[in-house]
């Protein structure tokens, strides 16, 4: 399996929680965790809203007027 980014996270997770169907893993790049991600300067200012609102939302730097939303589980999940 491989994943990049949020990708990479995942095929930890899924290699966690279902060793005997994964041979090998490839991430590339993966996220930190949510305790350290939660923990940069960025997030640390975001992360009260974020929590109570239950969303993230902020528009694209690559692709202005596209709004990009993430769920605060992404924080949950990722502890």
């Amino acid at each position: 399996m491989a994943g990049h980014s949020v990708g990479g996270f995942c095929v930890f997770w899924f290699a966690i929680q279902h060793p005997e169907e994964v041979k090998a893993i490839a991430p590339i790049s993966p996220v930190v965790s949510g305790e350290l991600f939660s923990r940069t300067k960025e997030m640390s200012e975001v992360l009260e809203s974020w929590k109570n609102t239950g969303i993230r939302e902020w528009e694209s730097t690559s692709k202005p007027g596209l709004m990009k939303r993430l769920k605060y589980d992404f924080i949950e999940d990722s502890y």
